[in-house]
């Protein structure tokens, strides 16, 4: 299990790239603004919607190898995503 945190910025942000071959993501908005998660085409509009405090698990698959850094958050700059990959 890795946990890390993604802090937003003035635009779409990238997760981090790490060394991972996860099955199963959560991700959980630790602010008070709704926030978009999807890959780098992610706006303010477009993406998976994720609500204040909200969370969401991912299945990634048992065969697929997933780079992290594949995905992208958008919101409120400063705010904060939790994440949790197993």
């Amino acid at each position: 299990m890795i946990t890390f945190q993604v802090t937003l910025g003035s635009g779409a942000t990238q997760f981090p790239t790490i060394q991972a071959q996860p099955q199963y993501m959560t991700v959980q908005n630790n602010a008070t603004h709704a926030m978009r998660i999807g890959d780098k085409t992610v706006t303010s509009s477009k993406g998976i919607s994720l609500s204040p405090g909200g969370a969401l698990t991912f299945s990634l698959g048992l065969d697929y190898a997933t780079r992290l850094s594949e995905f992208w958050v958008i919101g409120t700059a400063a705010d904060v995503l939790d994440v949790m990959v197993i």
